[in-house]
C-alpha cells in the first residue's frame, strides 16, 4: 500500500514550507555575518579576486530574497487553496539551494570557506525528507557548482593548491549523501510496510464485526 496523492501532495507542501522559512532564517543570519565581518575589518581566508565587498554581498543576499520570497508567495497561495505543488519545485529549490550557497563561498574564500558545510546541511535536509532519488540528485547539483566554483576560483592556471583535500571534500559528500538517501528509502519500505498491516488489520476487524453481527441475528 503506496501514500496516496494527495498525502504526498500535503507532504511536499509542508516540507517546501518548512524550507523557505529556514531558509529565511539562513539568510538573515548569513547576511548580517558577513555584514559584521566587512563592518569589523575580519580576515576572510583566501578572498576569490577581491569579491568579498558590499556590493557582491546586496547581490547574495538580494538574490536569495527574491527567489525565497517567490518561493514562499507560490506555497502560501498553494496552501489558501488546498492545492497541490508542482513535482519540479523540489528540485528547483534544491537547486537554487546549491547554487546560493556557490555564491557565498565566492565570496567567502572559494574552497577555503567555512560555509562548504552548507552543501552538505541541503543535501542531508532534502535526502531525509524526499528519499534517495533527491539525494542522488543534489549530490550531482553539489558536484557541478563545486567544480565550476573552483574552476572560477583558480583560473586560468587551474592549479588547485591541495587537490587531495578537495577530492576528500568531494568523495564526503558523496558518502553523507548516499548514506542519507539509504537511510530515507529504509524509513519509506518500513512506512509502507506499516501502512500494510495497518489495512490488514483494519479489514479484519471489519470482518470480524460483520461476523458478530450475523451471529446475533
Amino acid at each position: 500500500m503506496f501514500v496516496s496523492k494527495k498525502r504526498r501532495s500535503d507532504w511536499d507542501l509542508k516540507n517546501e514550507i518548512n524550507k523557505t522559512n529556514v531558509r529565511w532564517a539562513l539568510l538573515i543570519l548569513i547576511t548580517g555575518y558577513l555584514f559584521y565581518i566587512l563592518q569589523n575589518d575580519l580576515e576572510v581566508t583566501s578572498d576569490v579576486k577581491g569579491a568579498f565587498n558590499a556590493f557582491f554581498i546586496y547581490i547574495l543576499a538580494g538574490s536569495g530574497i527574491l527567489f525565497n520570497f517567490i518561493f514562499t508567495t507560490y506555497l502560501w497561495r498553494a496552501r489558501k487553496s488546498n492545492g497541490s505543488v508542482h513535482l519540479l519545485l523540489k528540485y528547483i529549490t534544491m537547486t537554487f539551494d546549491c547554487l546560493l550557497v556557490t555564491m557565498l563561498l565566492l565570496l567567502t574564500g572559494g574552497d577555503k570557506s567555512m560555509f562548504f558545510l552548507l552543501y552538505i546541511i541541503v543535501i542531508i535536509s532534502n535526502g531525509t525528507r524526499y528519499g534517495m532519488r533527491l539525494a542522488i540528485t543534489g549530490i550531482l547539483i553539489f558536484n557541478i557548482c563545486y567544480v565550476a566554483m573552483l574552476f572560477y576560483q583558480y583560473y586560468p592556471e587551474l592549479a588547485i593548491s591541495d587537490i587531495r583535500g578537495e577530492s576528500l571534500k568531494v568523495i564526503g559528500v558523496w558518502i553523507v549523501g548516499l548514506y542519507i538517501g539509504y537511510l530515507a528509502r529504509r524509513f519509506e519500505i518500513l512506512h509502507s510496510d506499516l501502512e500494510q498491516y495497518k489495512a490488514m488489520v483494519g479489514e479484519y476487524l471489519t470482518e470480524a464485526n460483520a461476523s458478530e453481527k450475523l451471529n446475533a441475528k
